[in-house]
């Protein structure tokens, strides 16, 4: 066997075990089925490494064959772009890719009997090629927002001007052989297969990069998210806190709220009214508090929502609205007249001010709300000239 053919045993395997791996991911959780396509791609890249071994020893079979090689790799590189829009949940844009495919199969069947030294011949040969890998990265640039995702784009942009140089390459080395079945014991073929086996291993370990990355983020965000109600639990609601803080957003503005008397309502209707509540006004909240909002829910029946570059005046307003709201809607399986309200508890982030200072002063309203009758909005007083001094000259301790 010629170093070509060797390099062409392993690209199939490579193919092998690429196409296993994402049929895998695909395997996992639905949210990975973009998988699928990817898995599809290296699966057609083992029937075009089979197609070029069956070339060298089946010459009466030479136009299929090399229509076969054409064809089944043009297919692998687009259903990678086909999977690329599915990860990203865009539509792919079928009428480019099978326009693409169309043309570049009569292209290729006129050039077929053209010398295969020749340059033309070879650019158009590869023309369709670079072109597939070009809208694979346009997909990635336009659509991705990772670092990651990025270095992908490069990499695709890469392997598109690797087909783009391949002709010239050709050229300078010999050419691809007189007939088909010369290809594998040729120079240029030792050139394209590892070339070839390296953008294929490169490309395949990127995209599994990616959805593990994907994968990492589902779990992180699934242990700080809260099943019932959707929002942020505890521990999400700080984390996203501590990085607005780091990040020095001011102002800010905290607004702690809870449910009144819901362990009466739990007593009286059952938990799976009182989880009813619960989702009720998690869903007021997420639709009331703007976007840039981070909203929580930081146990039983007690949530938090940090509103960032809004004052405490704004932050007043938005309790209020939110308590309005809620305390005039109907909540399916009560009485019809039965209403649920909440308080709420307001506080400004004063400047270099630890966050457990400001829920600590949040606290204190809300409970100065309760002991005010309830379904109210209270305000928390600023904190002292002293203390401000002193959370200033630890916050630049910290700094330090």
């Amino acid at each position: 066997m010629s170093s070509a053919g060797f390099i062409l045993a392993i690209n199939f395997l490579v193919g092998g075990v690429f196409a296993l791996i994402f049929g895998l991911i695909a395997a996992y959780d639905k949210a990975y089925r973009s998988a699928r396509w990817f898995a599809f791609a290296y699966g057609m890249g083992m029937v075009n490494m089979s197609f070029e071994f069956a070339l060298h020893y089946f010459p009466e079979y030479s136009r299929f064959l090399v229509v076969g090689i054409f064809t089944t790799f043009l297919i692998s590189l687009l259903s990678g772009i086909v999977g690329l829009y599915r990860r990203f949940n865009v539509e792919p844009p079928y009428y480019l890719l099978v326009g693409v495919f169309a043309i570049s199969v009569v292209i290729n069947n006129y050039i077929y009997d053209l010398p295969r030294s020749d340059l033309l011949r070879q650019l158009l040969y590869q023309g369709p090629y670079m072109v597939a890998q070009g809208l694979a990265a346009f997909a990635v640039f336009r659509y991705g927002r990772q670092r990651l995702e990025m270095a992908l784009g490069v990499m695709l942009t890469l392997s598109g001007l690797n087909y783009l140089a391949k002709p010239f390459v050709s050229a300078m080395v010999g050419g691809p052989g007189l007939r088909p079945q010369d290809y594998v014991d040729t120079a240029y073929a030792l050139y394209s297969q590892t070339i070839g086996a390296f953008l294929a291993v490169s490309l395949g370990v990127m995209f599994v990069m990616v959805y593990v990355y994907d994968m990492l983020a589902d779990i992180r965000a699934e242990s700080e998210t809260d099943r019932l109600s959707g929002l942020l639990n505890r521990r999400g609601f700080e984390a996203r806190v501590e990085q607005l803080r780091q990040s020095a957003v001011m102002p800010a503005t905290l607004v702690m709220c809870d449910l009144d008397h819901f362990k009466q309502i739990n007593d009286e209707f059952g938990h799976v009214v009182g989880d009813h509540v619960i989702e009720v006004f998690s869903t007021q909240l997420r639709l009331l508090a703007p976007e840039t909002a981070v909203v929580g829910r930081m146990g039983g029946e007690e949530f938090a929502v940090l509103l960032p570059m809004v004052n405490v005046i704004a932050g007043r307003l938005f309790a209020e609205n939110v308590r309005a709201s809620f305390a005039n809607m109907p909540i399916r399986d009560l009485p019809r007249l039965r209403r649920v309200t909440a308080s709420f508890g307001v506080a400004e982030m004063e400047h270099g001010e630890p966050y457990a200072s400001m829920l600590q002063r949040a606290d204190k309203a809300l409970y100065d709300a309760k002991a005010d009758g309830r379904n109210r909005v209270s305000v928390a007083a600023p904190l002292p000239a002293f203390d401000r001094r002193r959370t200033g000259q630890s916050d630049r301790r910290a700094r330090a």
